[in-house]
């Protein structure tokens, strides 16, 4: 797709919306529309944004002449849709940049859903479904079906859910803690439409950057990065904004879940509501502002109002790691605990689980579903795959053709024991330009019932694989983690780190990532009966997702449309690029 943009705001060549290549420019005099179609069809372009619309007769001459249909956007006319060489009319909202925007984002989501919008109808004979991975997105997708009548069996390469932290995932490998509020997982691209931007995977994390690997020649990251980088600031907060539209729909889901026995336990989902909190002005009112267009009734805490509020971040303002705050809608789980409930209630309604068994690869035939293991294969009949390998799964996604989508990004986890029940919320931490920029400390029981906090922050590109980690680097990350505790505890009379038995300072997971900085949703085979599904790359938010994702999984297994199969399609970035 070619898009030619009419030049009515001098501040557009200021922007970054021309960088990707396909989307240009005009240099055709104001006003001038015959000379603009000439241009659109030089430069083979079949989308036009200008302030007038042009006449109906040159839009179909325009057609004619590039041998398909096209698309216009415009400020200025009255539609005159004729479907048999018209796409689509858009209205140009206004001639800015940020209407500019706003069109091309409509652009691109229309394109999408006419190009990667395919489903198969008839697949809802099948009842048996094959999972890959025993993380917490799957084990809720499995609870999910199951709850429907599928019978399920799922691999994991772990020994069990109690092994050892550092031969686990992510789910059971990171601290038993995780976090839901409506902007987990928000984008991390440009968003800004003239600031220069600096990739964070440009800079290795010593440097204030993210880039954690030990071995950096892999042609296929540098693509990766590549890919993160080209993002326009326009594309990036349309992905920002299907990423929060499924975490809304994620909370309906949350809060169905939690009126069943297995999710109601007190003792799994610890607390309610979570305070934002911010290391500088600037950055507090930004966030703010953001959070009051999403919300209502969000009020802003200063030092003074947010001491008098949570006495306990009093040494936190005073050591001046925090200047501010407000609360959110959200809520904080124990996910260890949380797993082990679900897999307890699986195995109960016959759910079948086979630990300890890495998948290698994974097919699908007309009646046949083939899984090979470290160990061995097996062969199913009339049965789907649904697979979300996290960070770790490169090699089975070699035999999908998204081989080189998912990469890892490290994060480290510290717990501190309390002396007393100080701390009655949970909490997400921002500091910009800091090495451990966001915190999520959250609130959990210990072993003996006693109160706990648990500090999870950083981010270390590994690349392709999750073991590619510079010790130097990852030390950088974790004295960043404990400078964010020392100093939430007024530098003075920190509580000690509590050591977990790992083989280093502090405990840390991968995190499965893309360069769009969007899920994934693909059905390797959409004419198959048999359905292949790969689900994952969520970075920090699978599961704060993990009820949208299921809901996905179940619509691709019926015939019915999710909108997490656009939002999350795996080429969806590739089919408006190319």
């Amino acid at each position: 797709m070619n898009i030619l943009v009419q030049n009515f705001d001098p501040s557009l060549a200021n922007t970054d919306f021309f960088k990707s290549g396909n989307i240009l420019l005009s240099q055709s005099p104001p006003n001038n529309m015959s000379s603009m179609l000439e241009e659109a069809l030089h430069n083979k372009c079949d989308t036009i944004v200008a302030l007038l619309r042009p006449q109906t007769g040159e839009l179909k001459n325009w057609s004619k002449r590039l041998g398909k249909h096209v698309t216009v956007s415009y400020h200025i006319g009255t539609s005159d849709f004729d479907a048999n060489f018209i796409n689509h009319e858009i209205k140009l909202q206004s001639p800015t940049a940020s209407g500019l925007a706003y069109c091309l984002q409509e652009i691109e989501r229309k394109r999408s859903r006419e190009l990667l919008s395919r489903m198969n109808t008839d697949r809802d004979s099948i009842d048996r479904v094959i999972i890959i991975g025993c993380g917490i997105v799957n084990l809720i997708t499995a609870f999910l079906l199951q709850s429907r009548g599928y019978k399920v069996v799922l691999f994991d390469a772990a020994p069990s859910p109690t092994a050892k932290w550092w031969q686990q995932g992510c789910t059971f490998g990171g601290e038993d803690a995780r976090m839901f509020t409506l902007t987990e997982m928000d984008n991390y691209g440009r968003q800004d439409f003239q600031a220069a931007f600096n990739s964070p995977f440009g800079q290795r994390v010593s440097e204030g950057g993210w880039d954690i690997r030990n071995s950096r020649t892999c042609e296929e990251e540098a693509l990766w990065k590549q890919q993160y980088d080209s993002i326009p600031s326009w594309l990036a907060r349309s992905y920002n904004d299907d990423i929060f539209a499924l975490n809304n729909e994620a909370r309906f889901g949350w809060d169905a879940l939690r009126q069943h026995k297995v999710f109601s336990d007190p003792q799994v989902f610890i607390k309610d509501n979570i305070l934002r909190l911010y290391s500088s002005e600037q950055h507090l009112h930004e966030a703010w502002q953001r959070h009051a267009r999403l919300l209502t009734d969000v009020r802003l805490l200063d030092a003074r109002r947010l001491v008098d509020t949570v006495p306990w971040v009093a040494p936190a303002v005073r050591s001046g790691l925090v200047v501010g705050g407000f609360f959110v809608p959200g809520f904080t789980v124990m996910v260890h605990k949380l797993g082990r409930r679900i897999i307890s209630w699986l195995t109960e309604h016959g759910a079948q689980f086979v630990w300890n068994s890495e998948v290698k690869a994974a097919g699908v035939s007309s009646t046949v579903v083939k899984i090979a293991t470290n160990h061995e294969s097996h062969i199913f009949r009339d049965a789907h795959i649904v697979a979300s390998v996290g960070a770790y799964g490169n090699e089975l996604l070699r035999h999908t053709p998204w081989s080189a989508k998912i990469h890892g990004v490290l994060g480290c986890w510290a717990r501190v024991e309390l002396p007393r029940d100080i701390c009655d919320v949970s909490m997400k931490l921002a500091r910009r330009g800091h090495i451990a920029e966001d915190t999520n400390i959250t609130v959990v029981r210990g072993d003996r019932g006693n109160t706990e906090l648990v500090f999870g922050s950083g981010y270390g590109w590994t690349g392709r694989t999750p073991g590619n980690i510079n010790s130097s680097e990852f030390r950088c990350l974790t004295d960043g983690v404990v400078d964010t505790v020392t100093k939430f505890f007024g530098n003075k009379g920190s509580p000690p780190l509590k050591d977990d038995g790992g083989p280093f300072r502090l405990r840390y997971c991968v995190r499965p990532w893309t360069s769009t900085s969007l899920g994934i949703f693909g059905d390797v085979d959409h004419t198959s009966r048999n359905a292949f599904l790969v689900t994952g790359g969520h970075n920090t938010g699978g599961f704060a997702q993990a009820p949208a994702t299921a809901e996905a999984v179940y619509c691709a297994l019926r015939g019915r449309n999710h909108s997490m199969h656009i939002a999350y399609h795996p080429d969806r970035y590739e089919s408006f690029f190319g």
